[in-house]
């Protein structure tokens, strides 16, 4: 049975190369939390929360801000998937936030990669990185 779990290892997170805009590799690297983990559910739950606040709202915002507060909430989501990083700067959600907003490409990885089940199997996290 344990071998169907996915919530520890995705907790645990794996080693995700950043890659440039063009699909260059750099040498940086993220440790990013699984969408089964907790951290991330309990804030896909606030999101989902938050959304659905906002379409209640929809009729009293601009279509403009809106879509800029949803966009806002998708980063915030996933700056909880950021369990590590190579940067001076301390990791808090804020400063993961400002990050992927301000690197939209790097933002739209982790989203790919925290989805992938696949990334967070124990045969995977026992893999050395891919070079």
């Amino acid at each position: 049975m344990s071998d169907f779990f996915t919530a520890g290892p995705a907790e645990e997170g794996a080693e995700m190369p950043i890659r440039l805009p063009g699909e260059s590799e750099t040498s940086c690297v993220l440790i990013v939390r699984g969408a089964d983990s907790e951290i991330f559910r309990r804030a896909q739950n606030k999101t989902l929360t938050r959304n659905a606040e906002l379409a209640a709202q929809s009729g009293n915002v601009d279509e403009g801000e809106y879509e800029e507060r949803k966009e806002a909430n998708v980063t915030w989501l996933l700056a909880h998937c950021i369990k590590e990083w190579p940067f001076e700067e301390e990791l808090t959600i804020e400063s993961a936030v400002e990050f992927l907003k301000n690197a939209p490409a790097i933002r739209d990885q982790i989203n790919v990669f925290a989805g992938a089940r696949k990334n967070f199997t124990e045969a995977n996290l026992n893999k050395p990185p891919k070079k």
